[in-house]
């Protein structure tokens, strides 16, 4: 049958009752467990367990401090979640933003027409504040037991050009694993239209945007 084993420890100027049993009777006066606390506690001085663990705690401190500056803190925070949820259950849905636009924005969207190198860091992707309201809401309201990752984006992109053309212009020899329709944005949303019922409502073209 398993046991537990219980200690109480005090300063010697608050050890005034030696004669009285303040731990837990169930647990106290067994000499096979108190055999076994002592090899316990022999082990741990003997194979310098608290020293070893010092040591293998700097080390992953210092892993994690190189992890940080190597990839971006969005990954840490997500891998972080999905080992949260699966040690816990707790569900998390982490959201990966586009570039926020409102419709005052919009007015420079001109100016990158003739040049789509400006904007091929973001895969000429946006999304309006009022997607990223709505996204944040279907978050809320998701039905998930895990730890989902989603890319919040427009529909479209800020060209008024074809994605595929844009595509062989800045990214030349990148094979696409399916076709590419019209301006359609380069920004996988489909999993945030799955998991969260998300579906792009805005767009920079829609008169009076």
């Amino acid at each position: 049958m398993p046991s537990a084993l219980a200690a109480l420890i005090a300063r010697e100027d608050l050890d005034v009752a030696p004669d009285r049993a303040l731990g837990h009777y169930t647990h106290e006066k067994n000499p096979v467990l108190a055999r076994a606390a002592l090899t316990t506690l022999a082990i741990i001085e003997d194979e310098r367990l608290v020293e070893n663990a010092a040591r293998v705690g700097a080390y992953a401190l210092a892993r994690l401090e190189a992890l940080k500056a190597e990839q971006p803190p969005r990954i840490v925070g997500e891998a972080m979640a999905e080992q949260f949820n699966r040690r816990t259950g707790v569900p998390f849905i982490g959201l990966r933003i586009s570039n926020i636009m409102e419709p005052p924005d919009y007015a420079r969207f001109a100016t990158w027409q003739d040049d789509p190198i400006a904007r091929k860091w973001s895969l000429w992707g946006y999304v309006e504040g009022r997607g990223v309201a709505r996204a944040v809401r279907r978050s809320l309201e998701a039905d998930v037991t895990g730890a989902e990752v989603a890319i919040v984006a427009a529909a479209d992109t800020c060209m008024r050009r074809d994605s595929a053309d844009l595509l062989a212009e800045a990214y030349p020899g990148v094979p696409l694993t399916r076709p590419v329709e019209g301006r359609e944005t380069l920004l996988s949303i489909d999993h945030a239209r799955d998991v969260l019922r998300y579906e792009p409502e805005h767009s920079w073209l829609d008169k009076g945007s």
